[in-house]
């Protein structure tokens, strides 16, 4: 499963194209079956285009997204395991359900981001930003292959199609091939004794 990486701005809660290009990133759009795995960098602005990227060594980070409107609904959380190198994971399967009644025959739906950091020995505090959800035009999670051609070996077919007519001591007249005219299912017929025939279907 891939890992797509983030870098949240805790001074303008949002989210920022990277350490180097602060700039505000455009709305997050996921579609809303998929399992997300996320490493997030937090950073504080030290300037309009500058940013510090912040030591979240023995936080506490928690991630939910839902409509903080509405009830709130959650459709998914996730505590952030970490950090490593600064990065702190975390893996969310939304709440499909919920996610699809609130979606209805729209496109897309925007729901609230939030982190809740609890840094060590202090308050927690709430950050929210909004994301989109949107629908899925495939929504089969699993297409089966065509399975490939089975070749058949030079002795198969020396044995099956050869024609039997006596002719060749090496493949005599002791079996062939009979179509079905009713329902076109093939039949092998091997002679066993005299008189006496073993049929199997193909």
């Amino acid at each position: 499963m891939a890992t797509t990486d983030l870098y949240f701005d805790l001074t303008n809660q949002q989210f920022i194209q990277s350490a180097q290009q602060p700039q505000a990133l455009n709305t997050l759009s996921w579609y809303y079956g998929s399992v997300k795995r996320l490493r997030v960098k937090f950073v504080t602005r030290t300037s309009a285009q500058q940013v510090t990227v912040a030591d979240p060594t023995g936080w506490a980070v928690q991630m939910a997204i839902g409509d903080a409107a509405a009830t709130p609904t959650v459709d998914t959380s996730a505590t952030g395991t970490g950090p490593t190198d600064g990065w702190i994971l975390f893996t969310l399967q939304l709440n499909v359900a919920a996610v699809a009644t609130a979606l209805g025959t729209a496109d897309q739906v925007q729901r609230d981001l939030e982190f809740q950091i609890t840094p060590v020995a202090s308050e927690p505090e709430k950050y929210q930003t909004k994301i989109n959800l949107r629908s899925r035009l495939i929504t089969t999670t699993l297409v089966d292959p065509t399975p490939p051609a089975v070749a058949i070996s030079s002795a198969e077919a020396l044995a099956l199609f050869v024609p039997r007519d006596g002719s060749n001591s090496s493949y005599p007249c002791d079996s062939f091939i009979m179509v079905d005219k009713e329902n076109s299912s093939l039949y092998y017929l091997v002679s066993i004794t005299a008189g006496q025939w073993h049929i199997d279907p193909l």
